[in-house]
């Protein structure tokens, strides 16, 4: 990754701006970064400091002519980097020609194709579904999978364009609702509770680790069930933490993922086994990080950044907080957006401790095939069982208060 006196004040290109917070903690370890963003990300993006403004930030060819616009070259940069997951690989090709640090490229191209990932995972005996690979939504009952079956992007995020076949008849009705010709990883369903595991690896080593509880399993939010999780209490389930470490190590190390975070899924079986789903090489989305640092004292921010730069990982509280910490997405019906709560109304919430609005909510399409996540909130509370209560009551809340305030589409 990087040299052993660290990239501290080098200059970092950072690909995407999401928010700002991957900026914000290579700023704050001393780099001085440039940031090739997408024309909608400029505005903000340009009152935080250098921008580069690109056609798509994930595509190499984008930001290698948007560096050239402004003078600059990849030879410029000690290290580049991903704020957005889609640009992760792109990120690792563009360090790659540029001689400076980052994910090496069959890496960062395992951390994001799922079928290269499963198949390095179960080449290391990691339990895992069966799965495989079809160009075109008319092959899928064409597998020698069992049924049911969950199809998703061999490169999607979030569980964004996942779907649940339960037979072949159903398969062969199945119309694709994401923006994608494929191809498809069609992988078979799992059952159990879905965890998801999210930590920090240095010089090939788990050094921290966060595991959460889904609200809900991913696949039944398509169906309306809450986005979110609760962090799990490492002295409460110490048996899930065990086998979660030890989950993750094995994952990493067959995903060649020596330096950075990860954000791996799993399911837990009734027996307590924990199979492996997926896993990427970047900082959770929602606002895990933020209820991870809350319940852990892990900033993986922070500890992503002093990876990139080869710098030592700030160091974690001393021990789990008591009370329970937990996110959730909040979403409207489908339709248009015409207003949605104001951020005192939803901090007003038991047990919110901080609510984070999207930057344009009035007008926007809410709903499948469009996915619009209104605000982002973080819960607390005495235990796991009453932060999850509370983020259910707070969707609910959040759902019926924009029963009134969003026209029907095409209304």
């Amino acid at each position: 990754m990087a040299p052993p006196d660290g990239l501290a004040g080098s200059p970092v290109l950072l690909l995407g701006w999401n928010g700002g917070r991957a900026a914000a903690a290579l700023a704050a370890a001393g780099s001085r970064v440039v940031c090739a963003v997408a024309p909608s990300e400029a505005p903000s993006a340009r009152a935080a400091g250098e921008t580069v403004v690109v056609a798509d930030p994930a595509d190499a060819e984008a930001v290698l002519a948007g560096l050239a616009r402004s003078g600059r070259r990849p030879r410029g940069f000690a290290a580049v980097a991903a704020a957005h997951e889609s640009a992760v690989v792109t990120a690792a090709v563009l360090a790659q020609l540029g001689g400076a640090a980052s994910l090496p490229v069959e890496t960062a191209l395992a951390l994001r194709d799922k079928d290269v990932q499963k198949r390095l995972v179960r080449a290391a005996g990691v339990a895992t579904a069966r799965s495989a690979v079809v160009a075109a939504s008319a092959e899928v009952p064409l597998t020698e999978l069992r049924f049911p079956v969950v199809v998703k992007p061999l490169n999607g995020d979030a569980g964004t364009g996942a779907d649940l076949l339960r037979s072949a008849a159903h398969a062969r009705t199945w119309t694709y609702r994401a923006a994608c010709d494929g191809p498809w990883q069609v992988e078979e369903f799992v059952s159990g509770s879905e965890v998801h595991l999210d930590g920090v690896v240095r010089a090939g080593e788990v050094t921290a680790l966060a595991v959460s509880r889904y609200l809900r399993n991913v696949l039944d939010t398509r169906d309306g069930a809450p986005m979110g999780s609760v962090v799990a209490d490492p002295g409460r389930d110490p048996a899930l933490y065990r086998d979660g470490r030890a989950l993750a190590a094995r994952a990493v190390t067959a995903l060649g993922h020596r330096e950075g975070v990860f954000h791996l899924e799993a399911f837990r079986r009734p027996d307590g086994e924990l199979v492996f789903g997926e896993c990427a090489g970047r900082v959770a989305g929602g606002r895990i990080d933020e209820a991870v640092h809350r319940k852990l004292g892990v900033d993986l921010h922070a500890q992503w950044a002093a990876a990139l730069l080869g710098l030592p990982g700030p160091a974690a509280a001393p021990a789990a907080r008591s009370e329970a910490f937990g996110y959730v997405l909040l979403s409207a019906p489908p339709g248009i957006v015409d207003e949605a709560p104001a951020t005192d109304d939803i901090l007003a919430r038991e047990g919110v401790v901080s609510a984070e609005r999207a930057r344009r909510t009035r007008g926007a399409r809410t709903g499948r095939p469009v996915a619009f996540t209104a605000v982002r909130a973080v819960l607390t509370g005495k235990d796991e069982e009453q932060v999850t209560r509370r983020a259910e009551d707070l969707a609910e809340w959040f759902h019926g208060w924009n029963g009134a305030a969003v026209r029907r589409a095409g209304g």
